[in-house]
């Protein structure tokens, strides 16, 4: 395991992956070692940019020992980072990811519901009942709702969760977007910067309904230091109609697709 002091790093950024997961991209300062990077590190969403902000606000307070404004001169050689050790650093052939990490759980759930309605349809058509074997694929429908409506109820049920867990009120502001990867392909999203109360500078990030909505300049979020997770703060009866709205469908939806697959298989084996 390579391990670099959080005082040798100039810079780290976070780049967006695949479904959950994002890169935290770290360059060293170019005084401490002639391989300077950047450097990079696969991890969850939700660890990655909490870390990347903490290492930031670690990195500024470093720098602020250089003089205005951070920087270090030219080749970084300053007090305070003049008797800094080199870092260690192991250059290698970057690895991919496992398959498994790739991508969001949406997109082999997919893959897994078209294998099974491929062997439930063969195995009705060799049991002599074709229509059984046609009626299995109109499962897809329901469960592919069922996979788009999840996302959703899942922010109703945070966002109606929100103001009964210990927490704190918090304004962020608008600061960018970003592209977020769903089961549908790439989305954009509004990012949201706030400081909590240890300090540390933490995004917020909040998928629009529309691709061409417009981002609001500030927004209220529910911060719970426990779990370092933040949702946005809106009208908790708006949230709980949309959550009981959404329940709704999916259980509807999921009820339909459990009766086409595997319900139609088990009668017939039944």
């Amino acid at each position: 395991m390579t391990r670099i002091p959080y005082e040798l790093v100039g810079k780290v950024a976070v780049v967006q992956g695949k479904g959950p997961w994002v890169r935290l991209r770290i360059t060293l300062r170019p005084s401490v070692t002639e391989h300077r990077g950047p450097y990079e590190l696969a991890c969850r969403d939700r660890h990655g940019r909490p870390f990347a902000a903490a290492l930031e606000r670690l990195v500024r307070e470093s720098g602020q020992a250089c003089g205005a404004g951070g920087a270090c001169g030219a080749g970084g050689a300053c007090g305070a980072h003049r008797s800094l050790r080199p870092a260690t650093v192991t250059v290698g052939p970057v690895r991919s990811l496992p398959l498994r990490q790739r991508y969001s759980p949406v997109r082999p759930a997919f893959f897994a519901l078209l294998t099974a309605n491929l062997l439930a349809s063969l195995l009705l058509l060799l049991l002599g009942h074709p229509v059984r074997a046609v009626g299995v694929w109109f499962s897809v429908a329901p469960w592919g709702l069922v996979a788009v409506l999840a996302p959703v109820l899942s922010a109703g049920l945070a966002g109606v969760w929100a103001p009964w867990t210990p927490g704190i009120r918090v304004e962020a502001r608008y600061t960018g977007r970003g592209v977020a990867r769903t089961s549908s392909g790439p989305w954009p999203e509004f990012v949201y910067r706030f400081t909590d109360p240890d300090g540390v500078r933490r995004e917020h990030a909040v998928r629009p309904s529309g691709r061409f909505a417009k981002p609001r300049s500030t927004r209220t979020l529910w911060f719970v230091p426990d779990t370092r997770s933040s949702h946005t703060l809106g009208d908790p009866y708006a949230a709980l109609f949309i959550t009981l709205l959404t329940g709704g469908m999916v259980l509807f939806l999921g009820g339909a697709g459990l009766y086409l697959m595997p319900g139609l298989l088990i009668g017939t084996l039944g």
